[in-house]
């Protein structure tokens, strides 16, 4: 997947192939509704370049850890060389465990873990062992000078919806603002926490600062009547006369929290008036999703994501194994199995130096580039819901 090069798979899968592997012939197993694998580390060969995927076999990502796992297994069969193995160990009961047999497998690369939490506490008992992670984790704190996020930040995804309103949208008209008026509303969960934290920020860099800061609790978010009254007192909402227009007092409203969060509040704050036709609302990539985009009070609202002009191509590697569609999550299995397949052919000591290359690496979950710090630098569009769907308004760069 390095931008640029010339990749070695199968015509249909020219942009998103690493060079340095090669396909494989015939035809993959089924990967549908394949159960997750049991835990049993063989030992490992001599001359073997062994990867271990860190997943929670149970619990409630185990659906994300069967799309992880479908497409890693996908990557192995087109794309692994035969000196690479994968090996699969559980988090689901512990980490601790985890890391014995993480040790045990004598892996060269980690894959994983799914959770920021799990990731961290990895890191530290395995840091005597020097072994690069590439942790499937959205969350920035996970990564490290030898850990490396491959998941696709919330934080960058707001970044980006935000930068592009506050360089192309201007105040409502008649409100006399000179600058945009921003309110921001989150939950109380670390989603919607980090989400409003990071749009906080970059407010501040741009020399702005939030009209209004309001997180939601539960007990709120649950009450019709506590939310009423809390989102009545945001929007300073008065009765007006008839025939007079109301100014809102925001120009952009950002909602920080998980889809359901954004259905329940989005909502009430169209009835005081914040009128999507002239208030913009922002979200995350969780904005991706037919409830959000038939939502009348959401019309109009803005998103960033990953690119989708891949997708069709790994559908259809995924359908010639038998299986229907894909899951969310199997392009990002697919893509860490790449990126492992492309470190087997070189030495540990290098693997920093090509995984943090400057073209970065164009995948099916998107075109990314790793930093230094571990952390990771994607290309995504900007989206604006219409009619029911979401269409692209600033495409995403074609390179870094």
């Amino acid at each position: 997947m390095p931008e640029g090069q010339d990749p070695s798979l199968a015509e249909d899968a020219l942009s998103a192939a690493f060079s340095l592997v090669r396909q494989q012939s015939g035809n993959a197993p089924p990967l549908e509704d394949q159960a997750l694998p049991e835990i049993n580390i063989p030992a490992k060969q001599g001359g073997k370049f062994r990867v271990a995927i860190m997943l929670p076999m149970e619990g409630s990502a185990e659906q994300v850890s069967r799309d992880i796992h479908g497409g890693a297994e996908l990557a192995m069969f087109k794309l692994a060389p035969d000196h690479m193995d994968l090996v699969f160990i559980d988090t689901s009961e512990g980490i601790d465990d985890a890391v014995v047999k993480v040790r045990q497998s004598q892996a060269d690369v980690i894959l994983g873990p799914l959770f920021s939490g799990n990731t961290i506490e990895a890191r530290r008992k395995l840091a005597d062992r020097g072994i690069t992670m590439i942790s499937l984790s959205n969350d920035v704190r996970a990564a490290s000078n030898n850990v490396f996020m491959l998941g696709q930040s919330p934080e960058q995804e707001i970044a980006v919806a935000l930068g592009h309103t506050l360089s192309t949208f201007s105040p409502i008209a008649k409100s006399g603002r000179r600058s945009l008026s921003i309110a921001v509303i989150s939950d109380q969960s670390p989603y919607g926490t980090r989400v409003a934290d990071k749009a906080v920020e970059l407010m501040r860099d741009a020399g702005l600062r939030p009209a209004a800061r309001v997180v939601l609790d539960e007990a709120t978010l649950n009450s019709e009547k506590n939310l009423r009254a809390a989102l009545r007192k945001l929007t300073r909402w008065s009765p007006t006369p008839d025939g007079e227009t109301r100014i809102p007092p925001y120009d952009v409203v950002i909602l920080a929290g998980d889809i359901s969060f954004s259905l329940r509040v989005a909502p009430v704050l169209a009835w005081y008036d914040l009128d999507p036709e002239r208030v913009r609302y922002l979200g995350t990539s969780l904005w991706a999703s037919p409830a959000i985009m038939q939502e009348p009070s959401l019309k109009g609202g803005v998103f960033a994501t990953a690119p989708v002009n891949r997708q069709d191509i790994f559908n259809r590697m995924w359908q010639e194994t038998g299986a229907e569609t894909p899951g969310k999550f199997a392009p990002l299995g697919f893509d860490a199995v790449a990126l492992t397949a492309m470190l087997s052919a070189d030495q540990r000591g290098n693997f920093k130096k090509r995984l943090t290359e400057e073209t970065g690496f164009a995948g099916f979950s998107g075109t990314f580039r790793f930093q230094p710090d571990g952390l990771n630098l994607r290309l995504l569009d900007v989206r604006q819901i219409d009619g029911g769907k979401s269409r692209v308004i600033a495409p995403a760069a074609e390179g870094f």
